[in-house]
């Protein structure tokens, strides 16, 4: 088997005889049946290696008795495959722009690999390529939308009985927190504030009034809307009604292809009820028509500058007009909205993509969730109250000494009469053994809660001063002291 390129001789019209090749390869070879064939190939030398040596592998299978159920698809180029994966894309209902660009990402690594058939692709080729693109400085997010956008091709391929495997699979993106190129920053209240002030009092620049802007943008900090989704806004999207007003943002121009209706606050649909009444605006005009979504970062930084406020601050945040999406999303948390309120109010996937990207919380936010939290320990002088208020009995505010001498006073009035005077003989007891300095004397029967008064089966309860001889049956009990003995039958 070998490739070649035709040759022929031309006779010109002055005569001469020139040999002229042919524009394709051709590979002439013997198929699995022994007949000996001149397939055409491409015009490339690489392109048609490559399908030769399918070819002859192909051939060796179907010696061996091996058939390959996907041999049609796989003698198919792949940028047939993407043209028709694009066309799929369309008809399931993406953007014209969305199916554009995932063709052209896939078609930029089909390309920089030189994959030109099915069986050819291999996954370290495609890591090698993004690697590439990476040192030359595309950033590891692009890189990661380049094979998201490869790895969605070759399942589709899969799905759509083209190939047997995704040869893709198992290939995972980069973190792209390490390499940030465009971290947008949160506008503060006080900047937001500066900036409606100013906005409004401004000039017309980018076919938009001082009033529209500053209205485009006080519904973008306050809804959070992206700039497609307020360009695309009508004014029947609105119920400003005094109780309950809203807004609804259609399939069409969502991100998510849902249909939702959000809260609106009673003031900002106010202002838009006032605006509304003096511009006399018909309710399927559109409230922003002139606004251009892809010249919005550049409007938002004019009135900016004029604020006074930077449009990137120290930290290389940029305050763009995405940034007011994040600047709705980091004041709904700072308000002490759940996670799942702020997912809901953002119409994100997941509250971690919230959470994680779009709220921007500082050291001072987090300083004042510290503080919100119930105090568990005690200072200095609230140790010295609590020890205070813990020599007193509870009763009459009286500290415990008082039990001690004036016991015959507290016991009839917390006992029953046929109770015996346990307090005042236990304290007599130990005031006798303390001054004798003989505690074994007077451990006996006087001081001592016999078994019979309590209901227990043992003979008595260990008393102060006890040996190990005159414990109880069970010889495992721990000799305790004071009032314990009496609490630990209960």
């Amino acid at each position: 088997m070998f490739i070649f390129k035709r040759k022929r001789k031309i006779k010109l019209g002055n005569g001469k005889t020139v040999v002229r090749q042919s524009q394709k390869w051709y590979v002439w070879l013997t198929d699995a049946d022994g007949i000996k064939r001149t397939i055409p190939l491409f015009r490339d030398k690489t392109a048609s290696e490559q399908r030769a040596a399918q070819l002859a592998k192909e051939i060796e299978l179907a010696k061996a008795g091996v058939v390959n159920p996907y041999s049609d698809e796989h003698k198919r180029p792949l940028t047939e495959h993407l043209k028709d994966f694009r066309q799929y894309l369309l008809d399931k209902g993406d953007s014209a722009d969305y199916a554009r660009l995932t063709h052209n990402r896939v078609r930029f690594i089909l390309a920089g690999c030189k994959f030109v058939y099915t069986p050819e692709v291999q996954a370290s080729k495609v890591q090698r390529y993004l690697g590439e693109r990476k040192e030359e400085g595309l950033g590891i997010k692009s890189c990661n939308h380049y094979l998201t956008a490869a790895k969605n091709f070759f399942s589709w391929m899969v799905a759509d009985k083209r190939t047997n495997e995704n040869p893709l699979l198992h290939l995972k993106g980069r973190n792209a927190k390490k390499d940030v190129r465009h971290e947008r920053r949160a506008l503060t209240p006080e900047e937001i504030n500066k900036l409606l002030t100013v906005t409004l009092e401004n000039g017309k620049h980018h076919n938009l009034s001082g009033r529209q802007r500053y209205m485009l943008y006080l519904l973008a900090l306050t809804i959070g809307f992206r700039a497609k989704e307020l360009g695309s806004l009508t004014w029947h999207r609105l119920d400003l009604s005094e109780s309950e007003p809203s807004i609804t943002v259609t399939v069409a121009y969502a991100k998510n292809d849902k249909e939702v209706t959000l809260p609106l606050r009673r003031d900002v649909a106010d202002q838009f009820r006032q605006w509304f009444a003096e511009d006399a605006f018909s309710m399927k005009d559109r409230i922003f028509p002139k606004f251009n979504e892809a010249k919005g970062a550049q409007m938002l930084r004019k009135d900016l500058e004029a604020a006074g406020i930077p449009y990137q601050d120290e930290c290389g945040r940029y305050a763009d007009f995405h940034a007011c999406r994040h600047s709705f999303c980091t004041h709904v948390i700072r308000s002490g909205a759940t996670a799942k309120e702020a997912q809901t109010l953002a119409r994100h996937s997941t509250s971690a993509l919230t959470l994680d990207v779009y709220s921007h919380v500082g050291l001072y936010d987090e300083r004042r969730a510290v503080e919100r939290l119930p105090k568990l320990g005690l200072d200095g002088k609230s140790m010295e109250k609590n020890r205070a208020a813990a020599l007193r009995t509870g009763t009459d505010n009286r500290p415990i000494d008082v039990v001690g001498n004036n016991s015959e006073k507290l016991t009839p009035k917390w006992t029953p009469k046929r109770t015996p005077s346990a307090y005042s003989e236990s304290n007599q007891s130990a005031k006798v053994g303390n001054k004798q300095k003989n505690p074994r004397e007077n451990s006996g029967g006087r001081n001592r809660l016999h078994s019979r008064r309590l209901g227990k089966k043992s003979d008595h309860l260990a008393a102060v001063g006890m040996r190990e001889s005159t414990m109880g049956r069970g010889g495992i009990e721990p000799p305790t002291h004071g009032f314990s003995v009496r609490c630990s039958t209960d």
